[in-house]
């Protein structure tokens, strides 16, 4: 069995793997012993072993990685961390955790091809995968509730709204206002880059996952794929491939 935990800007994430199916999940706040010991009680047999990929935005809790070191063998997502994909970021020590696991999931389950990978969570990212397999980079732009909290913050009578659907074009209110402009706006924004692409690209494929994913599955112009919990896939993926490596 595998563990994943996947520490995000707002959300810690459990999974756990039975080679690529995931049989559990859960997600909390924060990460604590007492959450992680209640997940593997309810979810791991005792007699099983298991092996834990981290990946962290942050600094990794060194009393978490304590405790699982007593449990099974850890492994750290890090940019020496070998992948099934040719890196040509020119920076990798700055490359985020979530976009290269998202990418290998992309790889992995829509591969080979040239593929698009855009995820909705805190911020708005999207990868380029060459149909050779070369993780080519991509672009980074805020999230929903970043942009709702910067429209609040940097002027004086904007409210900070909260996540929620709106199907309107038209805002007929402030906070309708804002909520076509942030949603519509981003939905504009992936038709857009996914138009960019296409104009170089013929056969592409399109992946959206992330936390705000339900907003633009449905709003997009595009045919996508929407994939939830494909970092999580992506995280075992690159664990399976590190334990496959003699």
């Amino acid at each position: 069995m595998n563990l994943v935990i996947d520490i995000g800007n707002t959300r810690v994430k459990l999974a756990l793997f039975e080679k690529e199916i995931m049989v559990a999940f859960a997600q909390n706040e924060e990460l604590t012993i007492g959450w992680l010991e209640d997940f593997i009680n309810t979810y791991v047999n005792g007699t099983s072993s298991f092996t834990t990929i981290i990946s962290s935005v942050a600094e990794e809790p060194d009393s978490i990685v304590k405790w699982l070191e007593t449990q099974g063998k850890v492994i750290h997502l890090s940019q020496n961390i070998k992948v099934p994909l040719d890196i040509q970021y020119k920076s990798p020590e700055t490359l985020g955790s979530d976009r290269l696991a998202g990418a290998v999931a992309a790889w992995n389950h829509y591969g080979p091809g040239n593929i698009l990978v855009f995820q909705a969570g805190s911020c708005l990212t999207h990868e380029f995968l060459s149909k050779e397999g070369g993780f080519m980079g991509g672009a980074i732009s805020p999230g929903m509730g970043m942009r709702f909290k910067s429209l609040h913050t940097f002027t004086s009578r904007l409210p900070l709204i909260s996540h929620q659907e709106i199907r309107l074009l038209t805002g007929r209110t402030t906070e309708e206002s804002i909520l076509s402009g942030v949603i519509n706006g981003m939905a504009a924004e992936i038709d857009g880059t996914i138009n960019c692409y296409r104009d170089k690209y013929v056969e592409l494929k399109v992946i959206l996952t992330g936390g705000d994913l339900n907003y633009f599955d449905k709003r997009l112009k595009n045919s996508i794929f929407a994939h939830p919990n494909l970092v999580l896939d992506g995280l075992n993926l690159i664990l399976r491939f590190n334990e496959s490596i003699p």
